[in-house]
């Protein structure tokens, strides 16, 4: 999910992201747009604990959520939709919030990482 809607940032009071990518067999279960009381709740979760965890299992919300951050500031969120109730354990948290990590320090260095300098040969 990245920022939408009028603010184009992420904030406490961001009402809606928009699904940038998923895989072919979750594009249709996943919902495009993670609006109002769907949003607030994970990035509250994220806010709090660095990841959401949906323990309640609350239908429509992903079951994980990570933020992606640069310099401080939220970027886009990793969420995970799909995940069977006994992935819910501390193990796989800790797993997704690694996973998470490697993903945001990847996307971090690909969007400050210099422009190529192109050889030019006459």
């Amino acid at each position: 999910m990245v920022p939408d809607c009028e603010t184009g940032a992420f904030s406490s009071t961001l009402n809606c992201a928009r699904r940038a990518a998923c895989s072919a067999d979750f594009a249709a279960r996943c919902p495009q747009l993670l609006e109002g009381t769907g949003l607030g709740p994970v990035l509250r979760g994220i806010e709090q604990d660095g990841l959401w965890v949906n323990r309640e299992l609350t239908p429509g919300l992903p079951m994980f959520g990570a933020a992606v951050r640069e310099n401080g500031e939220l970027r886009a969120l990793i969420l995970l939709h799909d995940a069977a109730g006994e992935q819910l354990s501390l193990y796989y948290q800790n797993m997704f919030r690694i996973l998470c990590g490697l993903a945001e320090t990847a996307m971090v260095r690909a969007g400050t990482k210099p422009a190529a300098k192109q050889e030019v040969r006459v």
